[in-house]
């Protein structure tokens, strides 16, 4: 029985991808580098200091890029909307008794704020802060399992990039791709994942059967 919920943020309850693309282009336009759309991408779901690390040269400090990417991006959150329906389908499951966690590669401040500026009703944030090593490790998964206060068993986490099938199956949790981030139907199938659904719509659905 499912009783607790995992969710990916970026890609999974909303389409911020053009925002945290516009975010790394400024930053690497502002040391004259450049990197196309698809290089980038090809690392989303992974932390942001682990994005700076692939696509800057070794001799940037990627700690100190990943504080200025995630200050470029936040200053863009007003911009960011939800997908269509997804506060309503938070709502819906949190009256249904689900407990909720967001786990995200952002900041826990980031997090935050697009839950307020998206009106999500959740009831824990995991950040990067929050853990020791990201996605596709199984820390924020095991963090927001703890945090959730019900056993891994008893969790289902969803997410749009292998790295979140990665994480989940690493922390022996149940998992279910959405295709509605970056990555395609073919590559995610590759993880085995439990369940694809089309969007995080259908979860309402899963959970039901």
């Amino acid at each position: 029985m499912i009783r607790g919920l995992i969710l990916d943020m970026d890609g999974t309850l909303l389409d911020s991808k053009q925002f945290h693309l516009k975010a790394w282009r400024l930053l690497l336009k502002k040391y004259n580098l450049q990197k196309s759309d698809a290089e980038i991408l090809s690392h989303f779901g992974k932390t942001t200091e682990e994005i700076a690390k692939n696509i800057f040269p070794p001799h940037f400090d990627p700690k100190k890029l990943e504080i200025e990417k995630d200050n470029i991006f936040f200053s863009l959150i007003s911009e960011i909307s939800p997908f269509q329906g997804v506060p309503e389908l938070l709502s819906r499951l949190k009256q249904k008794n689900y407990r909720i966690c967001i786990a995200s590669s952002n900041p826990k401040k980031t997090i935050q704020a697009i839950c307020v500026n998206c009106n999500f009703e959740i009831d824990v944030v995991i950040g990067v802060e929050d853990v020791l090593h990201g996605k596709p490790a199984p820390d924020m998964i095991l963090a927001a399992a703890s945090q959730l206060n019900i056993p891994i068993s008893e969790c289902l986490a969803v997410g749009d990039t292998i790295y979140d099938i990665q994480a989940a199956k690493a922390a022996h949790c149940k998992v279910a791709a959405v295709l509605t981030g970056s990555q395609p139907l073919e590559i995610l199938k590759l993880e085995n994942p439990d369940f694809i659904l089309p969007s995080i719509l259908h979860l309402e659905m899963l959970l039901e059967k």
